[in-house]
């Protein structure tokens, strides 16, 4: 009798909260707690997170974006198109990490649970239990793109030519279609992999691409600018925001519901949790229909605490911290305005521009474009005021294979641009909110940023 009165209670609260969609864990057998259930495990993955094409509707993906804009009076002509690899191995480092503390952590928990402490739902602890370290790469494998990531730049480029097929349709020719990549595996594998959505295999070895350096100026400026790695990216000041944070009374506590939560002799350790959320992160964007076991660990809360911890750091050292970060990105603005300008005044000229990068570029450029960008500046004491109502959240603008589009329009009296972020028209900034801009408007925009590109100026130590 008393067992059925417990069951009755336990189901009667987990159908009131709502067993599947409890924000923050939900309710295993005889009230112990399953963390991580909640609707997206993929919402706070920072710059792991997977590149899911879910969210785009018919419409977004196989119409002309833009026709409610223009109304059918303007055609497509050029797309230029800036991507991030897809997903990839981790670096070295993390692998190494993975290696090195993941087995311990796993023992310390199935022992810690198998003697009574931890509060684990016994779904989370199989998971843990059956984790294995064949998931985790050699460390040959780093940085390399996987299978998730080719099927992310394939799917990217096969809806663009549904959505353009006018500027897409035509076969393979090097005066038509400009591909380029930077000097890494999964930069070049990435570009392939694009292509493959786009041509016939017969076309694909076809392909140009001009030699790939380290330093690109285009697709990474920031590699040689001696100036902002003295200045920001190595300087110590420039991640006190992140360290603020990192010690801060809502880190340790959630430190501390960790140990708590599964069961540890003593608090995890800034490493120990950093390795925890990567390796979830990591094994969740390369297969997303299996989340990682160690995803388990954290509450939705957690996820946000960690997730914070890196939107702070690439706010500050890739993002609005500091002008020189995003003045850097001007050679990649005039790259835009001298390929629609090309195009404008040559139809024979370039209609596809495609360049295959890394998150530095792409954020910097995001921040170049005024996209993004909070009234407070992210810091390490204002997390409560920025928890849930921040643009700055690189789970969604810095994931794998993020990319922006330009879109070039003739129309009957002028031409028009538009920008496309994740598939999916965005309004300008730099051209007061609109979605198509005029283009001498555009040009009058990005002006005061094309015309003092001097990154000699910019980089000098």
């Amino acid at each position: 009798m008393i067992t059925r009165l417990i069951f009755i209670a336990v189901t009667t609260i987990a159908i009131g909260i709502g067993y599947h969609e409890y924000i923050g864990g939900s309710f295993g057998i005889f009230g112990q707690t399953c963390h991580r259930r909640f609707r997206n495990p993929f919402k706070y993955m920072a710059t792991k997170t997977p590149y899911l094409d879910t969210g785009l509707n018919e419409e977004a993906a196989y119409g002309d974006p833009y026709r409610k804009h223009h109304g059918g009076s303007c055609v497509p002509t050029m797309t230029w198109h800036l991507v991030r690899h897809g997903t990839r191995n981790p670096s070295q480092k993390v692998i190494r990490a993975m290696k090195n503390t993941l087995p311990r952590l796993q023992d310390e928990i199935l022992a810690a649970h198998k003697s009574g402490k931890g509060n684990l739902c016994e779904e989370e602890l199989e998971a843990i239990r059956t984790w294995s370290m064949d998931k985790v790469p050699v460390e040959t494998g780093e940085k390399i793109l996987v299978p998730q990531g080719e099927k992310e730049l394939a799917g990217i480029s096969q809806r663009f030519k549904k959505r353009f097929p006018d500027v897409f349709a035509k076969d393979y020719h090097n005066d038509t279609f400009k591909f380029k990549f930077t000097k890494t595996q999964r930069a070049e594998a990435s570009a392939k992999h694009f292509n493959k959505g786009i041509f016939h295999d017969d076309q694909v070895d076809q392909i140009y691409y001009p030699m790939a350096v380290r330093a690109d100026p285009v697709l990474r400026f920031y590699k040689d600018c001696k100036r902002w790695k003295q200045e920001v990216d190595k300087n110590p000041e420039a991640y006190q925001e992140r360290v603020k944070f990192e010690t801060s009374n809502i880190f340790n506590e959630m430190l501390t519901k960790l140990q708590t939560r599964l069961g540890l002799e003593k608090t995890p350790s800034l490493e120990e949790a950093e390795i925890m959320y990567l390796t979830c992160s990591f094994e969740s964007a390369w297969d997303p229909s299996k989340p990682s076991a160690w995803c388990h660990v954290f509450d939705e809360y957690d996820f946000q605490v960690m997730e914070y911890r890196q939107d702070v750091e690439y706010y500050w050292i890739d993002g609005y911290g500091y002008r020189l970060t995003y003045e850097q990105a001007c050679p990649t603005m005039q790259d835009i305005v001298n390929k629609l300008s090309d195009k404008v005044s040559d139809p024979s000229a370039p209609s596809v521009t495609a360049y295959f990068t890394h998150s530095g570029t792409l954020l910097k450029v995001i921040t170049r474009l005024g996209l993004f960008n909070d009234s407070r500046p992210l810091l390490g004491d204002n997390f409560d005021h920025h928890r849930s109502s921040r643009k700055w959240r690189t789970s969604f603008i810095d994931r794998f294979a993020t990319n922006i589009a330009f879109v070039l329009y003739k129309c009957s009296e002028t031409h028009k641009v538009g920008l496309m972020f994740q598939e999916k028209p965005i309004p300008q900034p730099l051209c007061e909110g609109k979605y198509l801009c005029p283009l001498e408007e555009f040009y009058s925009s990005t002006e005061p940023i094309t015309k003092n590109c001097d990154l000699a100026k910019f980089c000098t130590v």
